[in-house]
């Protein structure tokens, strides 16, 4: 049998594909992968440009690019709405800087499994600040495989930003990603400011419309601490208002190795499955990266006999009983305990 070698980079680049398959479920998978892969030549191509400005049309190719990989989840969901909109100049306030802006990099490297540090600098929170936080946190994609430990760890490194006046920038376009941040109280809009020659000959800045608006809740910045890129929008103050704010080194630290511990838990759950026994590693991982832990309190009905089967589950702890009714009554029929699975074909 010939040896292969995987070329670098292969595997992610899949893996990634996978995942965003998986998530928006296209009809057409075929014309699907063929934008998503010719997006992410054009996002490749872009690393190499040596100009410090970027046009307006490399702005929307930026967004465009994140909007197809859904990767800005909350603010972007706006984005080619916005895009397509309306122009009106910026009326008050400090007017974002858009120069000097640079492409997207590469996300830095950590490695998780070398990683032993656990120390993290602690901001003291009220229990209804916590509690505030973890809801709004719990929100956002990239908090999903966070268990109850590194969700603590994230909120005690969360610290206050304090904003005094309206109109003041929080997230300048195109400036490299240091925070991610949560309101706390107070009004915030999103938008994507493109460059237009105003009166004069002058170059202004407009932005489009309708903003994404953020008020006493919700997030913003994450996207750019997770990949490393400049900044896709602008955050304006519109009262003043309070956030908390996350550096990029705590963030990916914490989300990659939650992500990581979590994606080996799924993967050895697994290995236990017997309808899984064949695939590769890779197949495996593929499928662990689709999985999402959901905790049912004892006696929780899960699915009921004739329901739609829209999900298919793995019990990773605890058991499940399966119940039929006959002839009026309830009669347990099975009992799946961990390595089991159950909502495939038949239970």
């Amino acid at each position: 049998m010939s040896a292969f070698t995987v070329p670098d980079g292969l595997t992610d680049l899949l893996q990634n594909f996978a995942v965003h398959a998986i998530k928006e479920q296209p009809e057409d998978l075929l014309k699907f992968a063929a934008k998503f892969f010719s997006k992410r030549l054009e996002e490749r191509d872009g690393t190499t440009t040596t100009t410090n400005a970027m046009t307006t049309s490399s702005i929307r190719k930026k967004v465009d690019v994140r909007e197809n990989r859904n990767e800005l989840y909350d603010v972007s969901e706006e984005y080619e709405r916005i895009c397509e909109s309306e122009e009106e100049n910026i009326d008050g306030g400090r007017v974002p800087n858009l120069k000097s802006r640079r492409k997207s990099v590469a996300a830095e490297h950590y490695d998780p499994e070398t990683d032993k540090d656990d120390s993290l600098i602690v901001h003291p929170k009220s229990a209804v600040q916590c509690k505030r936080l973890k809801s709004t946190l719990q929100n956002c994609f990239y908090f999903r495989h966070v268990d109850g430990e590194q969700m603590k760890l994230l909120i005690d490194a969360m610290f206050e930003k304090k904003i005094e006046h309206p109109n003041e920038v929080v997230i300048n376009q195109g400036d490299d990603g240091d925070y991610m941040y949560v309101v706390e109280e107070g009004k915030f809009e999103a938008f994507v400011l493109k460059n237009s020659n105003g009166k004069d000959g002058k170059k202004e800045y407009v932005k489009t419309e309708p903003p994404k608006v953020y008020e006493n809740g919700g997030f913003f910045g994450e996207l750019a601490l997770m990949y490393n890129t400049a900044r896709a929008a602008c955050i304006l103050s519109k009262t003043p208002g309070r956030l908390w704010a996350m550096d990029r080194q705590t963030f990916r630290k914490i989300i990659i190795r939650s992500t990581h511990k979590k994606l080996k838990q799924f993967e050895d759950l697994l290995k236990s499955v017997p309808i899984f026994n064949e695939l590769t590693h890779y197949e495996r991982n593929n499928v662990a990266y689709a999985l999402q832990s959901i905790e049912y309190p004892d006696g929780h009905v899960i699915m009921r006999q004739g329901d739609k089967a829209d999900a298919m589950y793995f019990v990773e702890r605890g058991s499940v009983c399966c119940l039929v009714q006959e002839k009026g009554e309830e009669k347990e029929v099975n009992k799946i305990m961990p390595g089991g699975y159950f909502g495939g074909k038949k239970t």
